[in-house]
């Protein structure tokens, strides 16, 4: 049976990484498995503690460099970045460090713009000796690329929102990758749910909101679900309606936007005032608290690591942990994303037993040594030194129905 999410703190907005540039205005299946509960223990302590145990770490700490859009256009979606990276780092510290060596998160804030977040990173490598690298803006990808190659410095993230992730060695990807795979798991998830038709309304803003109409006539006849075309929209689009109506007179039963979730809630309201009321499919990580402010929908969404409000023990450490050191940060996918990098970090350097201020060479292959699935939060992973990521074929299937979140399909990743 379905339970009610219980959150005692205020809702926060991220948005997806196709609109996180754009910068505007700031049918369920019964076999859905329950979840819900609170983000924090009754006491509010820690559910758990680091493998790492011990008394207080000491020496140089391992650093690590995690470029973020922390402020301007579309910072909105990165609320919680800074605060979980400083909650995981004094969480790992007080309870013995790793290896018995502190670890030192270095914040940077690449605002968007792909000039600045190179500098940003320049900065991390070159003066703050960072050993590797955790990147939460879409925008700097390509530009730190060639830059990180050259250094030999790694990078690591669920969040993949350019091809080079699986193109590139020792920039390792933790889940699927957005561009190339993404739309093809959200066929998978909607017609798991019997539904027989989709379209998308996208935003306008963004070159990458355009990939949806390919990926869609690409993955959705083939899964047996009629598709009903994109359609391109502004977020200073005085109404919708034109669009809702279009849809609603085809029988459009799932609808993909991918826009911030003011956009969203425009969309949504435009097209009930119309009488449509479609399924939707929010892509990337704007399934999230504020989804509360529309609570009479059902949206979907195949996410690349595990959700933040999932009841399985990883999610419950990150709020847990966040809870305690950053009382009054609500939880979202960004700032798990940025958990399960760290994490992910903190195993291979446990198992590899990295000295205190390893090479990047050490650190590289301690990461590509690592055979892990991070306790569940990411799918079974497996890497090459020096070769680029496979891509991972799975997903973690999120869902909200009426004021509900819910795991469609367990708390374990899908692979199709």
């Amino acid at each position: 049976m379905r339970r009610r999410l219980v959150w005692a703190t205020s809702v926060l907005v991220a948005a997806s990484f196709m609109v996180a540039a754009c910068g505007d205005d700031s049918g369920s299946n019964a076999s859905s498995t329950t979840v819900g509960s609170s983000a924090t223990t009754a006491s509010g302590a820690v559910s758990s503690t680091p493998a790492s145990t011990g008394g207080k770490p000491t020496g140089d700490p391992y650093k690590i460099g995690v470029p973020a859009r922390l402020s301007g256009t579309g910072s909105v979606a990165y609320i919680a970045v800074q605060p979980t990276a400083k909650a995981w780092e004094s969480w790992i510290n007080d309870n013995g460090g790793i290896n018995g060596h502190p670890v030192q998160v270095i914040m940077g804030d690449a605002a968007g713009d792909a000039a600045k977040g190179l500098s940003v990173v320049r900065k991390m490598v070159e003066s703050d000796k960072v050993s590797f690298i955790h990147p939460e803006d879409p925008t700097i990808d390509a530009t730190v690329q060639p830059y990180l190659t050259q250094q030999n410095v790694a990078a690591a993230s669920s969040f993949l929102p350019h091809p080079l992730w699986n193109t590139t060695p020792n920039f390792f990807a933790l889940g699927f990758n957005a561009v190339t795979q993404g739309y093809e798991y959200y066929v998978a998830l909607v017609k798991e749910q019997g539904f027989k038709s989709i379209g998308a309304m996208v935003c306008a803003e963004v070159a990458a909101c355009a990939s949806a109409d390919a990926q869609l006539q690409k993955f959705a006849p083939p899964a047996g679900l009629r598709y009903d075309g994109t359609l391109k929209v502004a977020a200073t689009a005085p109404n919708y309606t034109a669009e809702c109506l279009s849809f609603k007179n085809k029988g459009t039963e799932v609808l993909v936007t991918a826009f911030s979730i003011d956009t969203t809630k425009r969309v949504v309201n435009d097209c009930a005032t119309q009488g449509f009321h479609p399924t939707f499919v929010f892509p990337g990580t704007v399934l999230n608290e504020r989804a509360k402010e529309l609570p009479d929908i059902t949206a979907y969404d195949a996410l690349p690591s595990m959700p933040w409000y999932f009841d399985a023990a990883p999610a419950k450490e990150y709020r847990d942990v966040l809870a305690k050191y950053q009382p009054g940060t609500v939880p979202d996918q960004s700032g798990a994303q940025v958990w399960t990098a760290l994490q992910w970090f903190a195993e291979a350097a446990r198992k590899a037993n990295l000295p205190e201020n390893p090479t990047h060479e050490q650190v590289n292959a301690a990461l590509a040594a690592l055979k892990t699935n991070v306790g569940g939060l990411t799918p079974d992973l497996s890497f090459t030194l020096n070769q680029p990521s496979p891509q991972v074929k799975c997903y973690f299937a999120a869902e909200y129905s009426k004021g509900q979140f819910l795991a469609p399909k367990g708390d374990k990743p899908v692979c199709p």
